[in-house]
């Protein structure tokens, strides 16, 4: 059983909408409910796309090529929103403008998410850098530091 032909966008989008899980902004907490620009984005990629339902409040599942009963999305499911609620996705009606900042959008801000995590030096990675640094500016400092890590660390064998 294979699914019947899906356009690109209308799996894009199911994508994106089952992908909601995974945003770390949904995975905290921080954002619960999902765009209403977003749903009917998605109603629209797929309403005239061949679904089968199993029955009242059930989500429609595209045909498969050997189904028997399919019909257009948009004959069982009037808009965005009823899609959405079906899936179980609550729709967020506070947030109905273009920036989608309290639901989610299916997008992840790249400056925010997207950032290495910053390391944390350690002492000996300082003390490396800090030579690094200073040979590459005076190269008479590498007699001079010799001097300093040779005396340091006859000093740390002796209290051994």
């Amino acid at each position: 059983m294979a699914l019947a032909d899906i356009p690109a966008p209308c799996l894009q989008l199911s994508e994106t909408v089952f992908c909601m899980g995974c945003h770390p902004r949904v995975g905290t907490r921080e954002v619960t409910k999902i765009c209403p620009k977003l749903c009917s984005a998605w109603y629209n990629a797929c309403a005239q796309e061949f679904f089968s339902t199993q029955g009242i409040n059930v989500p429609p599942s595209p045909c498969l090529d050997d189904s028997v009963v399919c019909a257009q999305l948009s004959s069982f499911v009037k808009d965005g929103e009823e899609m959405c609620n079906l899936y179980g996705y609550e729709v967020d009606h506070s947030t109905m403008d273009d920036t989608g900042a309290e639901c989610y959008d299916g997008t992840i801000d790249p400056l925010e998410f997207g950032l290495e995590e910053p390391r944390v030096e350690r002492g000996m990675d300082i003390v490396i850098q800090m030579i690094q640094k200073i040979l590459r500016a005076q190269p008479i400092m590498i007699v001079i530091i010799s001097f300093v890590v040779g005396t340091l660390a006859l000093l740390r064998m002796s209290f051994k």
